[in-house]
């Protein structure tokens, strides 16, 4: 609206050149890809396969990640990055209900709700945001947050969902690796 046009203007009015592709795309927040520097953490975790990974890293492939038993609420899952990202958006799939020979038969695992906190610099914990995730396909969209651990805290568990597991496969972060440099960001107050 107004806002975000004023916003604009008050932010380029010294800008006399057109900006540079490299600077436009600098704004742009891309899928940060994870790296053996990522430290991935869970409360809980258990094989999504008989003989596969427990590892929380998992989460971010094909095969994915999950508890390995019903979901709580304060369960967590974590990320711990090498340096300062700034992160904007989060995505995941939660298969069918963790286990894929039982998925007729329960209802989906996705998280009903999660509550995003990010760990700066500065030592605290802050949340971000709460979620309530509607579907298998889960999309957490929020401003821009400069963090260095990203935390997914399951909250709000039905009391009938029954032993589903929570899981994630594919697991993305949309953000930078570091700032983009005097280019103007609208999400930015």
């Amino acid at each position: 609206g107004t806002d975000q046009v004023a916003r604009i203007r008050e932010a380029t009015q010294d800008r006399e050149s057109p900006y540079s592709l490299g600077e436009l795309l600098s704004s742009v927040p891309g899928v940060l890809e994870p790296t053996q520097a990522w430290k991935a953490l869970a409360s809980h975790s258990g094989p999504v396969i008989i003989g596969g990974s427990e590892d929380p890293s998992a989460a971010f492939g094909h095969e994915g990640w999950t508890t390995g038993i019903a979901q709580q609420n304060n369960m967590w899952y974590e990320i711990n990055f090498p340096e300062v990202f700034r992160i904007t958006e989060v995505q995941f799939d939660a298969p069918a209900n963790g286990l894929p020979w039982q998925a007729a038969d329960k209802p989906p695992a996705f998280p009903r709700g999660l509550k995003l906190l990010a760990f700066s610099m500065d030592g605290e914990w802050k949340e971000i945001g709460v979620f309530k995730p509607d579907s298998q396909e889960v999309i957490l969209r929020f401003e821009p947050v400069s963090l260095q651990k990203l935390r997914l805290e399951l909250i709000d568990v039905p009391s009938d969902l029954g032993d589903i597991p929570w899981s994630m496969r594919q697991l993305k972060l949309l953000g930078w690796t570091k700032s983009p440099d005097k280019v103007y960001n609208p999400t930015s107050p």
